[in-house]
C-alpha cells in the first residue's frame, strides 16, 4: 500500500470535483435537447500558459491596447 500525503489527497480531491462538474453540466437538461457548452480541464504547463495569456490580455485592455 503506497503513502498518500495531505497534498496529493487534496489536489486528488480537485480534480476529481472537477470531473464531476463537467459532467453534470454535460449531462444537464438542454433547451431543445441540443448541448451548446464545451468543458475542459486544464492543467499543469498548459494552465500556465492560460494564466500568462490571460494576464496579458487583461494588462492590454486595461491599458487601452485592445
Amino acid at each position: 500500500m503506497s503513502i498518500i500525503t495531505a497534498n496529493e489527497a487534496e489536489q486528488e480531491a480537485i480534480v476529481t470535483a472537477a470531473k464531476l462538474i463537467m459532467a453534470a453540466v454535460t449531462t444537464a437538461p438542454k433547451a431543445r435537447g441540443i448541448s451548446t457548452i464545451q468543458s475542459a480541464l486544464i492543467q499543469g504547463e498548459e494552465k500556465e500558459h492560460l494564466a500568462q495569456a490571460m494576464d496579458n490580455h487583461g494588462l492590454q485592455k486595461a491599458s487601452g491596447d485592445i
